[in-house]
């Protein structure tokens, strides 16, 4: 029989490792590794902890902390009787140079 590791959904927060590193921080936010230190010397994303002198991680509570505080997205206000404007409207078979 195969051992199965629960999916990270099924982990309960209290089995869930209270520090995460780099990789799992991508992972977590979306962010690439230098977005994410950009964002730490810019004072809006929180700051690593050193585990060990080579080593840094977050604390899994600032991350869940800085992600509540992120505003959602709105939906953009329908527009009714109107085309798109010729500077968003694209052909079908239309490739961008570049």
């Amino acid at each position: 029989m195969h051992d199965l590791k629960p999916a990270a959904d099924d982990v309960s927060s209290a089995d869930a490792p209270p520090f995460l590193r780099l990789w799992a921080v991508t992972r977590m936010t979306g962010l690439g590794r230098s977005t994410i230190y950009r964002l730490v010397a810019q004072d809006r994303f929180p700051l690593p902890v050193r585990l060990a002198s080579r080593a840094v991680a977050w604390r899994r509570c600032d991350l869940e902390r800085w992600s509540q505080a992120r505003p959602l997205v709105s939906r953009p206000a329908a527009r009714t009787g109107s085309s798109p404007s010729p500077s968003t409207a694209r052909s079908p078979g239309r490739v961008a140079n570049g």
